[in-house]
């Protein structure tokens, strides 16, 4: 049997190699923002937050042992600053050290340390600057500028599944959040459309959850998922109860019943669901029947578990 692995805690991203509380001064603060030392995706420095930052330092108002974090690639010395650049750039404008807890982790690959960099990330109100363009993603990775569009909009999705949970679904996710972490993400959304690219029905494919689903597949178990993907795209032999046949036919129907009403087919949760259970099956080599899904347990899906 397979092990079912929650899919907040399924990315193989980070050994946690060492925390401890240290008094860090304006010199060292200095130090760790270092160039070379900054992670390249971090989001641009806030002036008024660390302005904020440095006066509660003053006033004494600074509650001590914020977190600051380095973490690098396993089996590489270098590490990166990932987390606590505000509070850092705080301490130097005030001139005034401050007790912070410096945590350490060590990352699989580079697709892994921007995942744990998302994770900790608060995701506030990003602005046009630090978000790459859609023809910049596209030229980046030669693909057409719509399927940037519908990466991004997985991407959101994805980054939900890391988020632990206070929102529940993607429609809400900010547009520029999305393709900030859209560029850790665009090389399997790639992936995922190409495969799925000679479909008849592969207007299927594009919604967001879909190829959420699809991209975290890829990264993951990419042999199981070339071969489930590959066979719903072909719809050649299928067995009536197979997995990929009974979610080929519920993404047809609901499909269709949208376009009756002039509406959307299924609310991304609801077909996020619909594939996490067709997923299962197939791994666990079980046949399914009918796919029925609750709108109410759906929305939990950032708790869903995928088969590995």
């Amino acid at each position: 049997m397979s092990e079912a692995i929650n899919i907040l805690e399924s990315v193989p991203s980070t050994t946690y190699d060492s925390v401890e509380k240290i008094l860090v001064t304006p010199e060292m603060a200095e130090q760790w923002l270092g160039a070379d030392l900054r992670y390249r995706h971090q989001r641009n420095l806030s002036k008024k937050h660390v302005q904020e930052l440095a006066g509660k330092l003053t006033a004494g108002d600074l509650t001590p042992g914020n977190d600051v974090v380095f973490a690098g690639i396993t089996g590489s010395e270098k590490k990166v600053h990932a987390d606590g650049q505000h509070t850092l750039h705080a301490i130097i404008l005030s001139g005034m050290p401050c007790e912070l807890t410096l945590k350490k982790f060590s990352c699989v690959d580079e697709t892994a340390l921007g995942e744990l960099y998302f994770r900790l990330d608060n995701p506030q109100k990003r602005g046009a600057s630090h978000v790459l363009s859609v023809k910049q993603f596209a030229e980046r990775f030669d693909i057409p500028p719509t399927s940037v569009t519908f990466i991004s909009a997985g991407t959101g999705m994805i980054y939900l599944f890391l988020d632990r949970g206070e929102k529940t679904t993607g429609e809400k996710f900010g547009n520029d959040a999305r393709a900030d972490m859209g560029e850790m993400w665009m090389q399997y959304g790639k992936q995922f459309l190409e495969l799925m690219g000679n479909s008849a029905n592969k207007a299927l494919f594009t919604r967001a959850a879909v190829i959420a689903a699809g991209m975290w597949t890829i990264r993951y178990s990419p042999e199981a998922a070339a071969d489930f993907w590959g066979g719903i795209r072909d719809d050649n032999g299928l067995l009536a109860k197979s997995p990929q046949k009974t979610l080929l036919e519920w993404m047809k129907k609901t499909a269709a019943a949208g376009s009756a009403s002039h509406g959307k087919s299924a609310p991304n949760f609801v077909h996020l669901k619909a594939v996490n259970n067709a997923w299962n099956a197939y791994v666990e080599n079980r046949e399914m029947h009918h796919i029925k899904i609750f709108p109410g347990s759906a929305k939990q899906y950032n708790f869903l578990t995928w088969t590995n």
